[in-house]
C-alpha cells in the first residue's frame, strides 16, 4: 500500500502544479495578445523585476510573438515565428497570483489565515515573491479580456435566488442553473422521456410538463432516486451552463455569476475564480421551506436533512452572504461582497451584454469548429472526412506536426469540392507547450473551437516511455488546458482505449479506471495515466471519453492505412503460400476484443454530438467478441489456407520476435498478445443506452472478416516484399 499512497500524493503534487501553470499560460496569452508596442511591456517588466537588460528582452520576446502570430489558427505549412513564452514567467507569476482567489476563505471574505491587509497583499501578488505595482496591474486588468466565473450557491430556502436578483439589479451577468435544468426537461426533449421511462408518467402533469414538486418529493425521499434524476439531468445542466457562460464572457461581460444549487457538492469550487455561499440560520431555512412549497415540519425536515450540510458549504466560500435578516440586512451583504468583488477584479457590471441566461433566445447553435489531433492517424482522417461529410456547416481543423503539415494538405486537398474548403491545417505537437503554437493562434482556437477530439498519441509499445508519455500524457495535458480555455467549448472527445484496464480480467465497467491494476506495458500505462487527466476534467468540462478495442480495417472495404497489431498473423496466415499449419502466440481461448474503424468513427460521431454523453466513458468494441484462435481460423477460411494448429506460450513469442531477422516486428504494437490468454469482458450499457436505436451498432466479425481478408491479399500482391517492413510509428 506504500507505493499507492507515494503514487496518489505524486499525482495531487502534479494537479496542483499544473493548476498553476495552466494558470500562468492563460496570463501570458493575454499579455500577448494584448501587446499594444514594446514600450507597454517594457515599462510592465521594469515595473516588475527592476532589471533594465530583462525588460529589453522581454519587450522584445512579447512584441515579435505579436508581430509574428496570424490571424487565424488554421494554416499550412511554414516557418512561423514564436515567442518563447517562458521568458514571461516573472510576469505570469505575480499577474497569475494576483488575478487567483485565494486559497483560504472565511465568512468575511479571503483572510489566507490572516488580516484583511494579508489577503489585500496577495491579491497584488506581493506574498509571490514578486511586487507588481498597481500602475502594472491596472495595465494587466485592461489587458485581459476573459471572465472570471464566480460561482453562487447556499443552502435549500437560504435565498442565493434573492441575491442573485440583487446582482442583476447591479448589472451582473448571472447564469440560472435552474432555469437550465427547466429548459433541458421541457417537451421533447430527451430528458423528458429518460426521466418518465425511470419514474413513470405520473411525474408529468395534465399538459405534458414536467411537475417538478412532484419529482422533488420523489427524489428528495430516496437516495437511489436522486442519484438517477443527478445522471440524467446535471451532464445536460452543465453543458448548457458551460456554453451560457462562453455566451455571456463572449458579450463582453468581465464576470459571471453561476448560480447553482450543487456546486460544492460537484466540487465546481476547483474550477471557479471564487464561490459566494449564502447562509441562513437553520429554523430559517425550514419557515421558509414551508411557506414556500407548503410543507409540513416533518417534510421540510426531510428536505433539509437530504441536503448538504450549510457549514461544510461555509467551509468552500471565498464569500459569505448572510440573509438571516430581513431584506435591508441583505442588501447591505451583497453591496459589501461586491464592493470586495470590484477591489479584486475591477469592473463587475456587464457593460452592454445580456445578464440573465433566462432571458434570453439564444437561437440557434453556431457552427460547429472542430480541432481533431492525431494526424496522419487513419482514424484521425475518417473522423475529420466524416464530420465534414455529415455536417455541411462544420470547419475542421487538423493539429500536425510541421514535417507531416504537407501530408496533412494533401489530404485536404484530396476532399470532396464542398468539404475541402472547410478544413485546415494547425501546426503544432502536443507535446510542446500550448500544442506548439504562438499565443495568437492560441488564443484563435480559444475563441472559435467549439469541439475537441483528442485522437494523438503513441501506439506502439517498442519504443522508449519517455517518447509513450510525451505524447500520450502530456499530450492529454496540453489538450484539456486547451479545452478549459476555449469560451464556446460544447465537448471534449478523449480517445482512449480499452487497454486502460492493464492485468484486470473478468468484466470492466465503463465507469471503472482506477482499481490499482497493473499494465503489460508502457502503452497501456500511459493511456491510463492520460484518461486520469480527462477524467478528472469531467468536474469542470463537458467531456466523453472512448475506448475502443482493436480497431481493425472497414467492414466494407476492408481498407486499413497499416498492417500492425493482429495483422501481422492476419498477414500470415492470409497469404500463407507453403500452406503450413502456423501456430498462435498463445491458446487464443480469451475474446478478441476487434472493432472495424467505421463503427468507431461512426460511434465517435454520433456521442459527440449527444449531449447526454457529457461526463460518460464508452467502450466501443464487439459486444460478442469470438475467442482469438476462431478469429484467426475465419481468417484461413476465407483466405483458403491452412488454420492454426498448436500455440507457442507468449512469453516465448515474445523472445522469438526479440530475435535477429524478426526483431523489427517488436517495435509494432503488440499489446494484442496479451489478449490471446488474457480473459476480460468490456460491459456496454452507456454504448447501448445511448446508440441503440441509432442505427450505429458493431457488425459482428463473421460477416466482414471476408473484406478485410481481401484487402491484405490485394495489397500483398501490389507490394510484395515490402509489406514486412511496414511498422506503425505515429512519430516518423
Amino acid at each position: 500500500m506504500a507505493p499507492r499512497t507515494e503514487c496518489g500524493a505524486r499525482r495531487r503534487g502534479c494537479q496542483i502544479a499544473q493548476a498553476k501553470g495552466a494558470r500562468q499560460r492563460r496570463v501570458a496569452h493575454d499579455i500577448v495578445g494584448g501587446v499594444g508596442g514594446a514600450g507597454a511591456v517594457a515599462g510592465l517588466a521594469a515595473d516588475v523585476g527592476g532589471d533594465g537588460g530583462a525588460s529589453r528582452r522581454l519587450a522584445g520576446t512579447v512584441a515579435a510573438g505579436a508581430a509574428a502570430g496570424r490571424p487565424r489558427a488554421e494554416r499550412g505549412a511554414g516557418v512561423r515565428g514564436r515567442a518563447p513564452r517562458c521568458q514571461l514567467g516573472r510576469v505570469t507569476g505575480a499577474a497569475g497570483g494576483a488575478a487567483d482567489p485565494v486559497a483560504a476563505r472565511g465568512r468575511s471574505g479571503p483572510t489566507c489565515g490572516g488580516s484583511d491587509r494579508d489577503s489585500d497583499e496577495q491579491e497584488r501578488g506581493l506574498t509571490h515573491g514578486v511586487s507588481l505595482s498597481r500602475a502594472a496591474w491596472t495595465w494587466y486588468l485592461k489587458a485581459v479580456t476573459r471572465a472570471h466565473v464566480i460561482g453562487l450557491t447556499g443552502g435549500i430556502a437560504s435565498g442565493k435566488s434573492a441575491v442573485a436578483e440583487m446582482l442583476r439589479e447591479r448589472g451582473a451577468a448571472v447564469v440560472d442553473a435552474d432555469a437550465l435544468a427547466r429548459q433541458v426537461v421541457e417537451p421533447g426533449q430527451p430528458a423528458l422521456a429518460e426521466l418518465v421511462e425511470r419514474f413513470g408518467a405520473d411525474i408529468l402533469d395534465g399538459h405534458g410538463q414536467l411537475d417538478r414538486k412532484k419529482l422533488g418529493g420523489i427524489a428528495f425521499a430516496d437516495a437511489a432516486a436522486r442519484a438517477d434524476l443527478n445522471r440524467i439531468t446535471h451532464p445536460r445542466i452543465a453543458a448548457a451552463g458551460q456554453a451560457e457562460i462562453a455566451r455571456l464572457a463572449a458579450a463582453g461581460a468581465p464576470v459571471v455569476f453561476y448560480e447553482a444549487a450543487l456546486l460544492v457538492e460537484n466540487r465546481a469550487q476547483e474550477w471557479l475564480d471564487g464561490l459566494i455561499v449564502v447562509s441562513a440560520p437553520r429554523q430559517v431555512q425550514l419557515e421558509r421551506l414551508r411557506r414556500r412549497d407548503g410543507l409540513d415540519a416533518a417534510a421540510a425536515e426531510a428536505r433539509l436533512a437530504a441536503q448538504m450540510p450549510l457549514e461544510d458549504k461555509l467551509t468552500a466560500a471565498t464569500w459569505v452572504i448572510d440573509n438571516g435578516g430581513d431584506l435591508a440586512h441583505l442588501r447591505a451583504e451583497v453591496d459589501a461582497v461586491w464592493k470586495k468583488l470590484e477591489e479584486r477584479y475591477g469592473a463587475v457590471a456587464a457593460r452592454g451584454a445580456a445578464t440573465r441566461s433566462d432571458d434570453l433566445d439564444s437561437g440557434p447553435p453556431p457552427p460547429e469548429r472542430v480541432l481533431v489531433t492525431g494526424f496522419p492517424a487513419f482514424t484521425a482522417r475518417r473522423l475529420a472526412a466524416k464530420i465534414l461529410a455529415s455536417d455541411p456547416e462544420a470547419r475542421v481543423s487538423l493539429l500536425a506536426r510541421g514535417k507531416l503539415a504537407d501530408d496533412a494538405a494533401a489530404f485536404i486537398a484530396g476532399l470532396p469540392a464542398g468539404q475541402r474548403e472547410r478544413a485546415g491545417v494547425v501546426v503544432g505537437d502536443v507535446g510542446d507547450m500550448d500544442l506548439g503554437l504562438t499565443s495568437t493562434e492560441y488564443r484563435a482556437l480559444t475563441e472559435e473551437i467549439t469541439m475537441i477530439h483528442h485522437l494523438a498519441g503513441v501506439y506502439y509499445t517498442g519504443g522508449e516511455a519517455s517518447v509513450a508519455r510525451r505524447a500520450n500524457v502530456t499530450g492529454t495535458r496540453g489538450v484539456v488546458d486547451l479545452a478549459g480555455e476555449l469560451r464556446r467549448l460544447r465537448r471534449l472527445v478523449h480517445w482512449s482505449t480499452v487497454q486502460v484496464s492493464g492485468r484486470r480480467k473478468g468484466v470492466i465497467l465503463e465507469d471503472e479506471l482506477d482499481c490499482g491494476q497493473s499494465f503489460h506495458n508502457v502503452y497501456e500505462e500511459t493511456k491510463y495515466e492520460a484518461e486520469l487527466l480527462a477524467s478528472a476534467a469531467m468536474r469542470r468540462l463537458p467531456v466523453t471519453i472512448l475506448r475502443p478495442g482493436i480497431i481493425v480495417g472497414d467492414s466494407q472495404t476492408g481498407e486499413i492505412d497499416k498492417f500492425d497489431g493482429p495483422y501481422y498473423f492476419v498477414v500470415l496466415i492470409a497469404t500463407n503460400a507453403l500452406q503450413v499449419h502456423l501456430p498462435l502466440p498463445g491458446r487464443g481461448t480469451a475474446p478478441l476484443h476487434l472493432v472495424p474503424v467505421d463503427y468507431v468513427v461512426e460511434a465517435a460521431y454520433a456521442l459527440s454530438r449527444d449531449e447526454r454523453a457529457a461526463g460518460k466513458t464508452f467502450h466501443l468494441t464487439d459486444p460478442n467478441p469470438l475467442p482469438a484462435r476462431r478469429v484467426y481460423e475465419l481468417v484461413a477460411e476465407h483466405a483458403h489456407t491452412r488454420p492454426p494448429r498448436g500455440f507457442i506460450p507468449g512469453r516465448l513469442t515474445r523472445t522469438l520476435l526479440r530475435t535477429p531477422g524478426i526483431e523489427k516486428l517488436a517495435r509494432g504494437p503488440l499489446a494484442f498478445l496479451d489478449s490471446f490468454d488474457h480473459q476480460v469482458f468490456y460491459n456496454q450499457r452507456n454504448v447501448q443506452e445511448l446508440l441503440d436505436g441509432s442505427g450505429v451498432r458493431c457488425p459482428p466479425f463473421d460477416r466482414y472478416v471476408q473484406n478485410l481478408v481481401r484487402f491484405v491479399q490485394e495489397v500483398h500482391a501490389q507490394r510484395r516484399g515490402r509489406l514486412e517492413e511496414e511498422v506503425f510509428d505515429p512519430l516518423d
